[in-house]
């Protein structure tokens, strides 16, 4: 098994990573602060995920992939990234080139690495992320993970939050208790619970999946009808979308009485991508919407749509629904606007490949103080490094590593110079950074064979 260390004291944690494998799967410790993912069989470690029900957390990676080793080195011994998917993930490490790797290339269509990937504990892959993160990107791709199972995974326990009014005490001290259920087709009558079940509404049409198929393609479009087959469908993990969609524009949303909880719910339930109406709706209705949930879990939810539709839309290059998403993060006045509109777009000009926009993107938000972390910055760097050969992309990621050494100098950053600019052809100002990245690994007592391999590279050259 190969262990990769960063640390001052090598004799001691290689002791300490041979005491704790002999009680746990085969482990890989990056460092003394590092995240530990499991390496055994991918079997076993659905059945380890399904005992602990915890979600699991797949990093696909390449040992001739720089970002997967920046990630390695600079993120995923990063004390929170570590803290937070210990806590909350079964973790597994795959390499793309084992016999593991090539069944997951297979059956997950992995096309490039690194490949981020998160599944329920019961194996079913709920979301991914392609491409080297940095540790905030992680961080928030993995609350993202969690939410969307706590929303669409069937199986799931949840409580959804109690309506606003249930929250706050009556002039005697105890809970107000006032909230109306509807029966989907718009009529509604009292209750006294206030509180959304962690199960779906209760089923109201005695019919089977498979008739419900029948009927709707016949095109009997019946709100009742419609209320419960959406719910059926996501029950059995099928597409939503049609049904979910027709739901919502038959209703007269303009109606007071058509804002009974049911329907409120059904809003929450299915606002899962930027072009679906109840999305637009809940945009457009948050006084409403906060009658049942915090505004926490609103913002998470439109967060998490955007996010996920800004994915897909990137692969097809559908500028409109990243036009959209900005336009609903202004419209809701999220309480991280700012910071939510730059990841998207960062987001969706990565996914489609177009590194001309992601340069001038974050070139921006750069300038403007978003990105002071030296390790982030130079992620970023190797992001546009591993993907373009233009020289003037390659001189603006040049700047950003330029402000990483600025910041706080480490081989990392210096190495990843020396990497940009042998691309730029600048092969004596590449070896003077690959030895001075070689220099500074040295006098902190880490591990610089890379660097003197570059370093060699480099001499040949000349």
């Amino acid at each position: 098994m190969k262990m990769k260390f960063i640390m001052w004291n090598s004799k001691f944690w290689v002791l300490m990573c041979t005491l704790v494998s002999s009680t746990l799967l085969t482990i890989n410790c990056y460092s003394n602060t590092g995240l530990v993912f499991h390496q055994g069989s991918w079997d076993e470690v659905r059945a380890l995920a399904k005992e602990q029900q915890k979600p699991i957390f797949v990093k696909v990676y390449a040992e001739y992939c720089m970002p997967c080793k920046m990630m390695e080195d600079y993120v995923f011994t990063d004390t929170k990234v570590a803290g937070v998917f210990s806590e909350n993930f079964v973790n597994f490490n795959v390499d793309l080139q084992s016999f593991e790797g090539s069944l997951f290339q297979l059956a997950y269509e992995i096309k490039a690495v690194p490949d981020l990937l998160f599944f329920s504990p019961e194996g079913m892959l709920v979301s991914r992320e392609k491409g080297a993160k940095t540790k905030d990107e992680l961080l928030g791709f993995a609350q993202r993970a969690i939410t969307q199972m706590e929303l669409e995974v069937a199986d799931d326990q949840r409580e959804i939050v109690s309506t606003k009014k249930n929250r706050e005490p009556s002039k005697d001290g105890t809970a107000a208790i006032a909230a109306t259920t509807g029966s989907g087709d718009g009529s509604s009558d009292k209750s006294t619970n206030s509180i959304f079940s962690p199960e779906r509404p209760r089923k109201k049409v005695k019919l089977s999946l498979y008739e419900m198929d029948k009927m709707f393609a016949d095109g009997y479009h019946k709100n009742i009808f419609l209320f419960d087959y959406a719910y059926e469908l996501r029950e059995n993990g099928r597409s939503t979308s049609e049904v979910s969609k027709a739901y919502v524009k038959a209703q007269n949303w303009k109606n007071t009485s058509t804002w009974h909880s049911d329907n409120i719910r059904y809003i929450y339930d299915f606002a899962n991508e930027v072009d679906h109406p109840a999305l637009q709706l809940m945009a457009e209705n948050m006084d409403r919407m906060l009658e049942a949930y915090s505004r926490e879990d609103l913002e998470t939810k439109i967060a998490t749509s955007i996010h996920n539709s800004i994915l897909e839309a990137s692969e097809r290059q559908d500028r409109n629904i990243l036009k959209k998403s900005l336009s609903i993060i202004d419209q809701v006045r999220m309480s991280e606007s700012l910071k939510l509109k730059n990841s998207s777009k960062a987001n969706f000009y990565e996914g489609s490949d177009n590194w001309k926009k992601f340069c001038k993107e974050m070139d921006q938000q750069i300038r403007k103080g978003f990105h002071r972390d030296a390790e982030d910055l130079n992620l970023l760097a190797l992001k546009v490094y591993d993907n373009t050969n233009k020289k003037k992309l390659l001189k603006t990621c040049l700047d950003w590593v330029e402000l990483s050494i600025q910041m706080s100098p480490h081989q990392y950053n210096y190495d990843t110079k020396a990497r940009i600019l042998l691309k730029l052809n600048d092969v004596e100002e590449a070896l003077f950074a690959s030895e001075k990245a070689i220099q500074i690994a040295e006098k902190q007592k880490e591990n610089c064979s890379k660097s003197v391999d570059l370093s060699k590279r480099i001499k040949n050259l000349l």
